[in-house]
């Protein structure tokens, strides 16, 4: 019974973990919709990217930065954390085009 309970504990921890990067994958596919030359991104308002997560700006605001720390996303100014405009680097248009790779099967 002792090892049932550690292993639904270490299942809740990865379900917990998994839910937590979904509103940063799901704001990586919103930026790099579209997006064919890194060069040509477009700045998005935080609140484009919080409806997306279903109006969740605090939500919004953690994935961004988290993704920021990754180089995946900067703010727009470059380096003005405050700024309420983001955009994709170069680094997350390649994460977001792995990402929405299908998969091969095995």
């Amino acid at each position: 019974m002792a090892n049932s309970k550690v292993a639904n504990t270490k299942i809740e921890k990865k379900s917990a973990n998994a839910n937590r990067i979904i509103p940063q994958l799901t704001i990586l596919r919103k930026m790099s919709e579209g997006v064919k030359d890194p060069k040509n991104v477009r700045q998005y308002h935080i609140q484009e990217l919080a409806a997306v997560l279903g109006g969740d700006e605090g939500e919004a605001q953690r994935s961004l930065f988290i993704l920021e720390g990754h180089k995946f996303v900067s703010p727009f100014p470059e380096g003005d954390f405050t700024s309420k405009t983001w955009q994709i680097t170069e680094g997350g248009l390649q994460v977001a085009n792995s990402i929405n790779m299908p998969l091969r099967s095995l």
